[in-house]
């Protein structure tokens, strides 16, 4: 993917043979990691399909209660090799054997181009590979969801799950000086077992990027965690200050369950199909991934089935299962169990277009210096090994803007008043049922009212110093999709994003392209003389940047979500409020999926918040 080879930065991987001896378990843990179906119980109290994010968190509060027996089944695998923990991302995460193998269908508004679908395949799923930014969205995109119908899912209701999940360590007050950090501490509370917190290194240039917003007129926000991420603010990173190492599900909340006798995590198999037997899930039956075990086994859920297989993953397990659009089951030879047409609906993610520009007046060293030095790419190794300090601290980066429509688009005016006159049901997928259309209208008016405010975002560029920028479209109107194949049902899904279908994300994605050269363009950046590359300074009229936008974006930046949505029923939602799936007795679904509407903001603490709210929900109907 083009995006991915543009921001690469290759660092070559050294000798970790000094991570493996605080990495190393207690062999009576290993006991409780399940190579084969023949070491499990005939039955667990909760059985989880998917050890991503979400699942390893549920996992581990739930196991909890030494009374709750629990199982994950996880497609993946414990990934032995230690630099899954370095932050610095060109390293690991994109290593494919940590991914499925998806691929969406062909885009109509990226040129019919099929691109590469990012979708975690191992223990700790998205936050073990992702980038490490751990932020927040504004309490306007949480409250979105509640006013779909969803009571205590607003951003008061979610708070205390933020701040639950992590354990926040603020930055040294010489890091404050060095790189002008900014936080507040009452944001964030909790002891919980993932960290947040703040590299030891920034490149040089992110100083005169911070400076070249301000010139813009864009105002620093103090901390972005706190119900306002808006504006230019510093975010934490994923991060364990104690060895400058990722803080994800495996080591939060994977490694202190795999203690205890009552948390079985079974890897390398892949679940078929959900059990049900009278509107009631009965258990989950799975198989080897590696097709080594012919026969299916049929594992019992005494109180719940809990789905955790991530917006790709869920909604097919739903359908696999006789859960979905009758038209589309029946198609693919599945007996329908409950005509759900919501299943595989509502496909959001953040669309991404990429601007590269070159730093004629660069400094060396700087963000690309790595990659052509070998001398230096060493001395980078050696800080990182020895000293925990560097470039290969950095995640992605720590410095991200947030801005409203109004900001950057001078006719935002004319834009809600264009999208509030359009037809919009128009711009969805074909086959669209009456109660998804009442659920799409619901949103279209939430997000008009979002689309005019100033304290909801709609674009986000993070930036680290680096002269190529990625703008990211936060809140689409446009929905895709997410369907088993009829031809191989149990086969990899299709997966259709539909990014730009409708006309009203490609006008703002102009405009989003149009405000970052501005950025550029700002006196502060004049000091590193800043050059176009692509799509280049020719580029001008709003016709030749869409065409740009078509050949230089991304449907996706591993963001996925809403397609299993918590809403009503008659609003095509799949589960409620309580995360059960409609119609269905002990079936829930924890991930990304349940997301109804897209918050702006990288997803990982979202999910986290999500999972701990779902962990407590699931304990309170078991007792």
């Amino acid at each position: 993917m083009l995006i991915h080879k543009i921001f690469t930065v290759a660092f070559p991987l050294a000798s970790f043979s000094f991570f493996l001896t605080c990495q190393a378990r207690p062999v009576e843990e290993l006991a409780y990691i399940k190579r084969h179906v023949s070491e499990l119980d005939d039955s667990y109290d909760f059985i989880i399909v998917g050890g991503g994010t979400a699942g390893i968190t549920v996992a581990d509060r739930l196991s909890e209660d030494s009374r709750n027996s629990v199982l994950v089944v996880e497609y993946g695998y414990i990934d032995p090799s230690p630099d899954i923990l370095m932050p610095a991302p060109a390293n690991n995460d994109r290593y494919l054997p940590r991914f499925y193998n998806y691929s969406s269908v062909p885009q109509t508004e990226l040129n019919n181009a099929t691109t590469i679908v990012y979708a975690a395949a191992i223990v700790g799923g998205g936050s073990a590979v992702d980038h490490m930014m751990f932020d927040r969205g504004s309490a306007d995109d949480y409250d979105n969801w509640e006013k779909l119908q969803n009571p205590g899912w607003g951003w008061k209701g979610l708070l205390p799950y933020f701040q639950k999940s992590v354990t926040f360590i603020p930055p040294t007050l010489a890091q404050q000086k060095e790189f002008g950090y900014t936080y507040d501490e009452s944001a964030y509370g909790g002891h919980g077992p993932i960290y947040a917190s703040y590299p030891p290194f920034q490149w040089p240039q992110q100083k005169t990027q911070w400076n070249s917003w301000l010139d813009l007129g864009v105002k620093a926000t103090k901390e972005g965690a706190g119900g306002q991420a808006l504006g230019l603010f510093w975010i934490p990173s994923a991060l364990d200050p104690k060895n400058e190492t990722r803080s994800y599900a495996k080591s939060g909340h994977h490694d202190r369950a795999v203690r205890r006798e009552n948390y079985h995590l079974l890897t390398g198999y892949k679940a078929r199909e959900i059990s049900i037997s009278r509107s009631q899930a009965e258990g989950v039956k799975i198989q080897a991934r590696d097709g080594s075990d012919k026969t299916f086994t049929n594992v019992k859920a005494n109180q719940e089935v809990i789905i955790a297989a991530g917006s790709f993953g869920s909604p097919a397990l739903l359908q696999r299962s006789g859960i979905g659009p009758k038209g589309l089951l029946k198609k693919a030879g599945i007996d329908v169990k409950l005509d759900l047409p919501g299943v595989g609906q509502n496909l959001q993610d953040h669309a991404a277009s990429v601007l590269v520009y070159i730093y004629a007046s660069n400094t060396v060293p700087n963000s690309q210096t790595a990659a052509t030095n070998a001398t230096f790419a060493a001395q980078v190794q050696a800080l990182y090994y020895q000293n925990r300090t560097g470039p290969l601290t950095v995640g992605y980066g720590n410095s991200v803007v947030f801005l409203p429509l109004q900001t950057f688009d001078t006719n935002y005016k004319g834009v809600v008043a264009n999208l509030s006159a359009q037809n919009s049901l128009a711009f969805l997928p074909s086959g669209y049922e009456i109660s998804l259309k009442q659920g799409y209208a619901a949103q279209k008016k939430l997000l008009l009212a979002s689309y005019s405010s100033k304290s909801s975002a709609m674009l986000e560029v993070f930036f680290n110093g680096d002269p190529t920028v990625v703008n990211v479209l936060q809140k689409p109107m446009s929905r895709g999709s997410v369907y088993i194949n009829i031809t191989d049902p149990f086969g990899d899904p299709l997966i259709d994003p539909r990014v730009f279908s409708n006309p009203v994300d490609m006008d703002i994605a102009v405009s989003m392209y149009k405000y970052t050269r501005k950025w550029f363009q700002t006196p502060s950046h004049a000091t590193l003389t800043p050059f176009e590359i692509l799509p280049g300074s020719s580029v001008i009229s709003d016709e030749d940047i869409k065409a740009a936008i078509r050949q230089f974006s991304t449907p996706t930046i591993g963001h996925a979500l809403g397609t299993c949505a918590m809403m009503p029923l008659e609003m095509g939602g799949v589960v409620d409020s309580e995360l059960l799936v409609h119609g269905i007795k002990r079936l829930s679904v924890v991930d990304a999926s349940i997301m109804p509407l897209a918050p702006a903001t990288h997803l990982d603490a979202t999910v986290y918040a999500v999972a701990e709210k779902a962990a407590d929900l699931i304990k309170r109907r078991a007792r």
